[in-house]
């Protein structure tokens, strides 16, 4: 082989391999954004199980009539507010908060039916666990499955299993 070719075929090859490389990207980029066009039309079209359960475009009132959870997307993560029905004025938001809930995994928000006298939201989330924010004095706390004593009737009924 002649010394000035050897250059050229690297050459050839390493443009090659960026080619590759970067049509790869975009083909994965365009399959990765299909699956998320395609969850989000599932999202929105999933109508609540249960009367206490809120999903994106349809918030569900609390227990007690004050206050309605509302889910939200952001990129490709769950948020909530929770509005105070009354006044219609957001009292808390958790949102882009220490626990991301990706929108590819089962996630559930809902109130606490079981418990009808305090107004608590809890989250399962098949990534990341089982959380509850609790009304304490006016501010929403959030709390590990580890820190409460028990999980709603709704979520054994679904995740037997589990829980």
């Amino acid at each position: 082989m002649k010394k000035h070719l050897v250059p050229t075929i690297i050459f050839y090859v390493l443009a090659a391999s960026l080619i590759i490389l970067i049509f790869g990207n975009q083909v994965a980029l365009i399959f990765e954004r299909k699956m998320q066009r395609e969850r989000i039309e599932q999202l929105i079209s999933y109508e609540a199980e249960y009367e206490y359960e809120s999903t994106i475009g349809h918030g569900a009132v609390s227990p007690s009539g004050k206050y309605r959870l509302e889910i939200f997307l952001d990129n490709s993560n769950y948020y909530f507010t929770i509005v105070d029905v009354k006044t219609g004025k957001e009292v808390y938001k958790y949102w882009n908060g220490k626990y991301d809930f990706n929108m590819m995994c089962t996630t559930w928000f809902m109130w606490d039916g079981d418990n009808l006298k305090d107004d608590i939201v809890w989250c399962y989330s098949e990534e990341l666990g089982v959380f509850c924010w609790k009304n304490e004095k006016g501010r929403w706390k959030m709390y590990l499955r580890s820190e409460v004593e028990y999980v709603p009737k709704e979520f054994r009924r679904r995740r037997p299993k589990i829980f």
